[in-house]
């Protein structure tokens, strides 16, 4: 199968290639299923792509991952799958990801970021990136959304993704048709 899934974030690669973070991540367990990964800059040239009916001719089969920038709830989810099966989100961002695995970011700063992190959901932090940075403000180099985010995303344990965020398992579950 010809498949393609877009990712909001940067194609600029000058701090770190976040397409080979997120490859990385999802080869613990799709490798050899991997769709061809692009990334996009920002949320409106992402979905521009997805939505381009001639780019995407020649692919049997698209998909597209981008922030929500908000919380969303249970039922608004399921209405969302249902409408647009295709799409995926980030809830909110990509840093929430990483601040739901707090050891890795322990391991990535040096210094124990964990213990800052608020109790709670998650997905809950608004603005999950300047939650990390705020969280490492003090450390050698704070948070940067790119380079840190490449080296986080390789950190990442999948399966507890899949466990806390619905969409990331729907996604797997997707590709792994």
């Amino acid at each position: 199968m010809n498949r393609i899934l877009y990712i909001e974030g940067t194609k600029d690669d000058t701090n770190g290639n976040l397409r080979e973070g997120f490859r990385i991540l999802l080869e613990q367990k799709l490798k050899g299923k991997m769709p061809r990964l692009v990334m996009g800059n920002g949320k409106a040239e992402t979905m521009s792509y997805f939505e381009n009916e001639k780019l995407n001719a020649k692919y049997t089969d698209r998909m597209v991952m981008v922030d929500s920038d908000a919380p969303e709830k249970p039922e608004t989810r399921i209405l969302r799958e249902k409408k647009s099966p295709a799409l995926f989100l980030m809830i909110q961002e990509m840093e929430a990801w990483f601040l739901s695995q707090p050891a890795i970011l322990d391991d990535c700063f040096g210094a124990p970021v964990s213990k800052k992190i608020p109790g709670g959901e998650v997905t809950d932090i608004a603005d999950p990136s300047d939650k990390l940075y705020e969280l490492t403000k003090v450390c050698k180099m704070p948070y940067h959304k790119v380079h840190h985010g490449v080296a986080l995303l390789k950190k990442l344990k999948l399966s507890e993704l899949e466990n806390k965020f619905p969409d990331v398992k729907r996604l797997v579950s997707a590709l792994s048709n």
